[in-house]
């Protein structure tokens, strides 16, 4: 019976496929701790010792014959970039995103309740106070003038249609304007 496997060989066979499956899940849902045997509550110096220890072992000088040794190597980095920066260690901790360039391919099919404990690690919420200290500084500001300018452009000089989009520019304003662009 040439092709047929024993009933031993194929329950080898799918314990094989089931533990190369389960290596691969696991592999994607390592976090970025994982990948540096260090717990999520470790501290700088061990997240950096344990970066160390790894970098020694998979830097590509060390392993010449290792074509993806360059590409683990640059990873790695970005994991040390991420854990040892206090607030994109925050933005991961919180989302599971990792902040940075290209962080937008993690949050395809986020729900909106996901999106949004995204993006209220990353912004903190204005206060009042900041939101009055800022109406205060912005009339007359470098800001006010820059923005102005470009809104007068944008909007081919029409003044009223300048003035609607500019931040705490009230009718009895549109002079202070217009002298900004004079």
């Amino acid at each position: 019976m040439v092709g047929k496997k024993s009933r031993k060989g194929r329950a080898a066979a799918n314990s094989d496929e089931a533990e190369h499956e389960a290596a691969a899940s696991s592999q994607s849902e390592k976090t970025l701790y994982d990948l540096l045997n260090v717990s999520k509550d470790a501290s700088m110096s061990e997240i950096k010792k344990a970066y160390h220890k790894l970098a020694i072992e998979c830097h590509p000088d060390k392993r010449p014959d290792d074509p993806e040794a360059k590409e683990k190597f640059q990873q790695l980095q970005k994991v040390k970039e991420i854990l040892l920066d206090e607030e994109k260690r925050k933005v991961y901790d919180e989302t599971g995103v990792v902040p940075g360039d290209g962080c937008f391919d993690g949050l395809q099919g986020k729900s909106f309740a996901e999106l949004y404990e995204y993006y209220r690690a990353i912004y903190q919420p204005v206060t009042e106070e900041e939101y009055q200290s800022w109406e205060k500084k912005y009339p007359g500001s470098e800001e006010e003038k820059q923005d102005v300018a470009a809104f007068y452009k944008k909007k081919a000089g029409n003044m009223s249609r300048v003035c609607d989009y500019i931040p705490f520019c009230e009718e009895e304003d549109c002079w202070r304007i217009k002298t900004i662009i004079d």
